[in-house]
């Protein structure tokens, strides 16, 4: 498990993060208290509770993400919504979600099946995996974009972290955590001929969902897309640093609201046994 101090390092950084965050959607207006403490204790039974997926975690990164953001907020950049902004503490690649609810039984067996991949993905990881910058891209057309992220450099991290890819969605198929016919769904593919299982990685920087949270919260009209034209140009003239990839998380797709990061259940080391 990780402890406090892995967190404090990049404490600092949420300050410089929420300078350039727009106050006026910061404050949200007050929920239904009723329906605030359900949504607190219990998971929607239609939306997925947990995944497993990298975080990413480098200082040197995550300074160079804020700056980042301070500079595109600065450049006022047409469709640009600060809220658009993935949060520094909650920077991740997806490897896969789960339907696991609050049954501790399920979660338990994800656990299980984590801990004894362990020392496989170890000998996969070599010591070392590190996220190699390459561009900046978005989902669909860059004139009704949803999300824009860091792509990955396709090198032999890249080709290392997909083995551990495959190895994890294959263990959860083959243990029944994961059905077949909703892999889909969850956007993994399985090509045949090479008798893998793939995804897209990628690391979310900004995403309309974001944005439209907070939105709804207001009571404001949400967006579908965004023209992300000029948002990408201006994006695409800067870069992010290599970043070192130390862990996998299972963690619940909720914000534990004391660090900003996704509530960990489990963390699972990439350079260590």
């Amino acid at each position: 498990m990780e402890s406090q101090e892995d967190t404090s390092e990049i404490s600092e950084l949420y300050d410089t993060f929420h300078k350039i965050s727009n106050s006026k959607y910061n404050e949200g207006n007050k929920q239904n208290k009723i329906s605030k403490e359900k949504k607190k204790n219990n998971f929607d039974p239609d939306k997925k509770s947990h995944f497993i997926n990298v975080p990413i975690e480098d200082h040197g990164f995550l300074t160079n993400y804020c700056l980042l953001c301070e500079d595109i907020k600065l450049a006022s950049l047409e469709h640009f919504y600060p809220e658009l902004l993935q949060k520094p503490g909650k920077l991740h690649m997806t490897i896969c979600v789960l339907d696991l609810g609050q049954d501790k039984e399920k979660i338990d067996k994800v656990h299980n099946i984590m801990t004894n991949l362990t020392k496989e993905i170890l000998q996969i990881a070599n010591g070392q995996i590190y996220f190699n910058f390459e561009s900046f891209e978005c989902m669909g057309k860059e004139s009704s974009a949803r999300v824009i992220y860091a792509k990955m450099k396709e090198d032999e991290n890249y080709e290392r972290l997909m083995d551990i890819v495959h190895m994890i969605i294959k263990a959860l198929v083959d243990e029944g955590v994961l059905e077949k016919s909703k892999l889909s769904e969850y956007h993994i593919n399985y090509d045949k001929q090479k008798e893998r299982y793939w995804i897209k990685l990628h690391l979310t920087l900004l995403n309309v969902t974001f944005l439209n949270k907070i939105m709804k919260k207001k009571k404001e009209k949400t967006l579908r897309s965004i023209n992300a034209q000029k948002i990408l140009n201006f994006m695409n003239n800067n870069s992010l640093p290599t970043a070192s990839i130390e862990k996998i998380h299972f963690s619940r797709m909720r914000e534990d609201k004391q660090t900003e990061r996704y509530e960990m259940v489990y963390s699972y080391s990439l350079n260590e046994l």
